[in-house]
């Protein structure tokens, strides 16, 4: 007899008062967590909508377009592309300088844009700054630099003769 007491107090140690309220209230803490997130997640895909709503409120309605089958070979867009602006070296003259511009201008315009813009002769908008670039004289010689802003543009394409 003496050992019943003894389970009943050791049980009685092991086994938290209040046990069933601390499970609940954290049980309503978790669904409180997984309200939370689902309200925040509804919100954000709510303004994502109003957003996209705007967006295509916004945005150009295209109702027909023309197509253009019979367009030239050498449109301007298709043959020619944005201004390039270079500094060149230095010359003894003007002449010289924009001779140099040229180079660094073709050199430039290769590197970026390939073989086929290179040639100055093709370019279109062809601007020269030129200016003294010497502070003195050099056994009576003045050094001059140019600046050249050009559009550079491919060779227009020429129909070979048929035999």
């Amino acid at each position: 007899m003496k050992r019943v007491p003894i389970l009943i107090v050791v049980l009685a140690l092991f086994v938290p008062v209040g046990s069933a309220q601390a499970q609940s209230s954290d049980e309503s803490l978790w669904a409180n967590k997984i309200i939370r997130k689902q309200h925040w997640q509804e919100r954000r895909a709510r303004l994502r909508y109003q957003r996209y709503l705007e967006r295509r409120r916004n945005h150009a309605r295209v109702y027909s377009y023309v197509r253009r089958d019979d367009r030239d070979e050498d449109d301007y867009r298709d043959r020619c592309r944005d201004k390039r602006r270079v500094v060149g070296d230095q010359g003894l003259s003007v002449a010289l300088a924009q001779g140099q511009a040229d180079k660094s201008w073709a050199a430039d315009v290769r590197f970026h844009l390939g073989e086929r813009y290179m040639d100055i002769a093709n370019a279109e908008e062809i601007k020269y700054e030129c200016s003294r670039s010497s502070v003195g004289e050099t056994l009576g010689q003045t050094f001059h630099r140019c600046q050249i802003s050009a559009r550079p543009c491919k060779a227009r394409k020429v129909e070979a003769n048929k035999r």
